[in-house]
């Protein structure tokens, strides 16, 4: 089930992406209604204007403000044996000291 999810979900973006004025159309092939204001970007598939426009907001956040954050410094892994405190055990399990 998982697999034809991932194709139907592939196929999906394939169909979205593809340029046409039914499901994506540039700005100029909607009468205006989605005008930019710019006429070389009114050029562009609508689709294609809003990934460019996420991916450039990401880029800006990752250099202002996620590089800031040092990966946290994790203590070295125990080594040796794993011993259990006797106070740890159930009475039963102690048995003599």
């Amino acid at each position: 089930m998982n697999v034809l999810a991932l194709l139907w979900g592939g196929s999906m973006l394939i169909n979205f992406a593809w340029p046409r004025a039914a499901s994506n159309p540039e700005p100029v092939q909607t009468l205006g209604s989605l005008s930019l204001g710019m006429h070389w970007l009114n050029k562009i598939p609508i689709l294609y204007s809003v990934l460019g426009f996420v991916l450039i907001i990401g880029v800006i956040y990752y250099f202002a403000a996620a590089r800031r954050h040092p990966e946290p410094i994790l203590p070295p892994a125990e080594t040796g044996a794993f011993v259990i405190p006797r106070e740890s055990l159930p009475p039963d399990e102690i048995g003599p000291q």
